[in-house]
């Protein structure tokens, strides 16, 4: 939009002064110096203009860099309430009619569901893991009676129960997470024995 006036008042100003060229152009010297000064003027008046124009953008610029500075800080600061307000569990926004006792008889409740599902899930693993032995003891049998035989080499033989053993270090790895986790599970229910106790 600056730009645009300032277009506009430097080819006004052009054409003012070519025009007094055309009428001047059989008069004296007085009016060649007097179309001088008026061009002098005209780009003086136009320097001016840019300087505002700069002026002008530098501000706007730095108007909206404080406001996005401003917002920034505002929206940080509505994060931090959030995280404030947000700290602990949410257990008991959502418990309808449930007051007291019974809201705690209920989580009670909700916590053994989910050590029981848990406990069936280790369940499950730890039979996936005495699967896994057999099949690692037969694979172990089978290589054993292939050499024997001579069927392999024994680069093949070796390539065969490093495989086997890569498959028993998983094992024993799961097997030490599910016994972990038994323990907790473990612990769990104690804690949870304890509470019913005291109630």
């Amino acid at each position: 939009m600056m730009k645009i006036k300032f277009i506009l008042v430097f080819t006004t100003l052009i054409m003012i002064a070519g025009n007094q060229s055309v009428f001047a152009q059989g008069q004296s010297d007085k009016v060649k110096e007097k179309i001088k000064k008026e061009k002098k003027q005209v780009k003086q008046a136009a320097k001016d203009e840019k300087k505002q124009l700069k002026k002008a953008e530098k501000e706007n610029l730095e108007g909206v860099e404080d406001d996005l500075n401003e917002e920034l800080k505002d929206r940080k600061e509505k994060a931090e309430e959030k995280l404030k307000e947000n700290k602990g569990n949410s257990y008991g926004k959502f418990k309808g009619d449930l007051k007291g006792k019974e809201f705690g008889q209920f989580r009670a409740n909700q916590a053994k569901e989910k050590l029981e599902h848990e406990s069936q899930a280790l369940d499950k693993r730890e039979s996936t893991v005495r699967k896994g032995r057999e099949l690692i003891k037969e694979a172990k049998e089978k290589v054993e009676k292939a050499k024997e035989k001579g069927e392999l080499s024994e680069e093949e033989a070796n390539e065969k129960e490093k495989k086997i053993n890569k498959a028993e270090e998983k094992l024993k790895s799961l097997d030490e997470t599910i016994m972990k986790g038994k323990e907790r599970i473990k612990e769990e229910k104690e804690k949870l024995m304890k509470v019913d106790k005291e109630e």
